[in-house]
């Protein structure tokens, strides 16, 4: 498992717990279902993208002008990127898009989300927390 994968699941969980203690001072008791659901729908810290990476995929496509082709495993990540990149360089068009990209990949820019399938955040997260929470 690669580093930024490991980064990843750390927020994820991170953000469960954080939910859950929203949940329980609001005195609500979710399945762990509802929880990972309620943090896959909120925002992530930031895009678990290398940065070098980002670059060879992000810079085509913003010249093409679409998201990169599906070829790419979780074109979500990207369409999502994309559109960010294009936002920022729109209102900032002299920044240097390389600096827009390094910022996307730290989480000092863009909407990111978590792009994990309810089954993988279920992986992730059981472990961690009881059945009935």
């Amino acid at each position: 498992m690669s580093a930024i994968t490991r980064l990843r699941d750390r927020h994820f969980l991170r953000a469960c717990h954080q939910r859950l203690d929203v949940l329980k001072r609001e005195g609500r008791t979710p399945t762990l279902r509802r929880l990972v659901l309620d943090v896959l729908a909120g925002p992530a810290p930031m895009y678990y993208v290398d940065f070098y990476y980002a670059n060879r995929v992000l810079l085509p496509a913003l010249e093409q002008g679409a998201a990169p082709s599906a070829r790419y495993s979780c074109s979500a990540v990207w369409a999502d990127m994309l559109r960010d990149l294009s936002d920022i360089h729109t209102r900032h068009p002299r920044r240097p898009l390389h600096d827009i990209i390094l910022d996307l990949c730290n989480g000092n820019a863009g909407r990111p989300r978590y792009y994990l399938s309810l089954r993988r955040a279920l992986e992730i997260a059981a472990p961690h927390f009881p059945a009935t929470i």
